[in-house]
């Protein structure tokens, strides 16, 4: 990574989100906690399976409730999509006394215990899910680089709110210890930047931290530009924060949130410096389903260079438990 940005100045890199994502799922399933809960679960869903009786009115149970049977599905050792599957699917099995009086015990305390064992697996499966919605987010070819920062800070907050309802007992600290590892190789400052660029939040969800991480990003990037100054770049940038002056007119701000950021900047080329020379935000566009083309164009300012980091993500669980590395090509 560090030869790659000495060689090629002009490229924003970063480590690969998609591959990232899924090396923190198949971590989280790793935690003790989890894999213990991911076993109790198996051992639900197999007597269910085996046992003729209490599946017939698991399944009559299913129908009174939801309408719909749903069935039982275990996880594959190499794949962590399965494990959210299969915990998922184990929800149906939250039965009442008149399938528990048939299972053995200490399987029954698990199956009836609405206050800890089904808690720990919903949590699971919301947080799960959150990872692979985030994954599929990155996939998309409509996917710009503001939105990476909202992707982190939901699963963040997921996190968080997993560790305060202590589903993991004392892994809180490895799992938050983990999520901060990925976090910081998928980080770029530019991710910082473009949200505090994007017309429909203009930085709103960065702390006050992050917001000075942005300014001093697109400072930078300014001082490093021909024929831009960089303090009525940054004066300009006040004036869009404030909605004041080429920015005070509600209906720019209306027309935000009907277009794409690139466009709406585009709008505003030659009416200041920092709209003539902002950012185009290209999007993150997927070829193919395990190969990626990260894109974000980092003329904040603008120049003659645009940015093309090819990366590759893998959705499936065959990659070994090395280090993570950067697969930037």
């Amino acid at each position: 990574m560090d030869n790659f940005k000495i060689k090629y100045l002009h490229l924003i890199t970063f480590g690969c989100l998609g591959h990232e994502l899924n090396l923190l799922a198949k971590d989280i399933c790793k935690l003790n906690t989890v894999y213990r809960t991911v076993e109790s679960v198996k051992q639900v869903i197999h007597f269910f399976k085996d046992k003729h009786t209490p599946s017939q009115v698991l399944k009559q149970i299913q129908q009174e409730r939801q309408g719909k049977e749903t069935s039982l599905l275990y996880s594959v050792e190499t794949r962590w999509g399965s494990v959210n599957k299969c915990l998922d699917s184990a929800q149906a099995a939250s039965v009442d006394p008149r399938v528990g009086a048939s299972i053995p015990t200490p399987m029954r305390n698990n199956v009836l215990d609405d206050d800890v064992f089904w808690t720990k697996v919903s949590g699971l499966v919301k947080l799960l899910k959150q990872v692979t919605d985030a994954i599929t987010k990155l996939e998309t070819e409509t996917l710009i680089l503001c939105e990476v920062t909202s992707i982190f800070k939901k699963i963040e907050s997921l996190l968080e709110e997993t560790v305060h309802q202590s589903l993991l007992n004392r892994q809180e600290e490895e799992l938050m210890k983990i999520f901060r590892q990925t976090k910081e190789f998928c980080f770029h400052p530019m991710q910082h930047a473009a949200c505090l660029m994007n017309p429909k939040q203009k930085g709103s969800m960065l702390t006050e931290e992050e917001t000075s991480v942005a300014i001093q990003t697109i400072s930078d990037i300014a001082e490093t530009i021909t024929d831009v100054d960089a303090r009525v770049v940054l004066g300009n940038l006040a004036e869009y924060t404030a909605e004041h002056k080429a920015w005070s007119s509600k209906a720019i701000w209306n027309a935000a949130n009907n277009t794409s950021p690139v466009t709406w900047w585009q709008g505003f080329r030659g009416t200041s410096p920092l709209a003539s020379s902002n950012t185009s935000l290209s999007n993150i566009k997927t070829k193919k389903r395990n190969k990626q083309d990260y894109a974000p164009e980092p003329e904040v300012f603008e120049t003659d260079k645009t940015s093309h980091v090819k990366t590759s993500a893998n959705e499936s669980d065959t990659h070994t438990d090395k280090q993570r590395i950067n697969d930037s090509d």
